[in-house]
């Protein structure tokens, strides 16, 4: 770690982010380093360093080692994203945002509040409009009616799960982002999203009765189910 935290210091913003990126816990087409999924601690000081980097490209790897760092000690992400947060750094917003952004597709609500969407916000979403048949390789497009009913303006995260039917028979949600939106009082806002279904080297679907639901910052709707067919 003394080589890291000369890296983390230099002048090169490549280097600098090798010092970063070197010591993700679940860096993707590497090998997982068990010793930093079991204690991340080591990493922090390096991430404290590099966090307020001016290189856009040092940050993003920032943001991804604390969201790794989430995935099994959200403790940890969530408190070093709030140090972060409060530093008065102006890349800390966005730095955090990205860093806990899979806690937040977890519903996590200290995340969601950290970044600015409360889970107990006044906001209504109309049941979401969804075709009833869509075949494998097909675009489908979901609609919904988002409204603040409260008394001031409300920040809104909205996603939505497919709960995508398993070869086993059972289902599995994957979260997407319909999108950030600030309401004003009584404010009604028509929010759509065209959603493919083209099989990918990373997505196999099955054809049956799958599952879409809306989120609203953290809160989950009711299912809309929907039949998916081969073309």
């Amino acid at each position: 770690m003394a080589r890291v935290n000369e890296w983390a210091g230099s002048d090169s913003h490549n280097v600098r982010r090798l010092a970063s990126e070197g010591i993700r816990p679940r860096l993707p087409w590497a090998k997982v380093h068990a010793p930093f999924v079991a204690d991340p601690s080591p990493i922090l000081p390096v991430l404290g360093r590099l966090y307020d980097d001016a290189s856009l490209f040092v940050r993003k790897s920032v943001a991804n080692n604390l969201n790794d760092i989430g995935r099994t000690h959200p403790e940890v992400a969530l408190a070093t994203a709030s140090r972060w947060a409060d530093s008065g750094s102006s890349h800390a917003a966005w730095v955090v945002e990205q860093g806990v952004r899979g806690l937040i597709k977890r519903g996590n609500k200290e995340a969601l509040e950290l970044v600015g969407f409360s889970p107990s916000t006044a906001v209504t979403a109309t049941r979401p409009e969804f075709p009833h048949t869509v075949a494998i390789g097909e675009k489908a497009t979901l609609s919904t009616t988002l409204t603040n009913t409260g008394d001031a303006p409300a920040h809104v995260l909205a996603e939505y799960r497919v709960h995508f039917l398993k070869k086993n028979g059972t289902r599995k949600p994957s979260v997407f982002r319909l999108g950030k939106y600030t309401l004003d009082p009584g404010e009604t806002r028509v929010v759509t999203k065209t959603h493919p279904f083209r099989v990918t080297s990373t997505r196999t679907y099955y054809p049956g009765t799958q599952a879409l639901s809306l989120v609203i910052n953290g809160r989950e709707g009711e299912q809309v189910e929907f039949e998916l067919t081969q073309l």
